[in-house]
């Protein structure tokens, strides 16, 4: 990931994740997790707080694969509760 990637992505995930966790959570490594079994993803993206499997399907979108369809359907599951 080229720096001005970085830098974009810095700034979008401190809007989307508030400051103080912020800095935890941009380890990178919650978006190292691209690939996987299925129940790796579910159990990955069911541990994320809001915020960040927000961030987190917004990371993976261009993907669209199947860390972002279960990142979609996670949420949705999420915010119908």
């Amino acid at each position: 990931m080229g720096d001005a990637n970085y830098n974009l992505l810095r700034k979008r995930m401190k809007l989307l994740c508030g400051g103080s966790s912020f800095s935890s959570f941009l380890s990178l490594k919650n978006f190292k997790m691209t690939e996987g079994t299925y129940k790796e993803l579910i159990e990955f993206c069911s541990k994320l707080p809001l915020r960040q499997l927000m961030a987190y399907k917004n990371h993976v979108r261009p993907l669209k694969n199947k860390p972002y369809l279960i990142a979609v359907e996670v949420l949705k599951i999420r915010l119908t509760k």
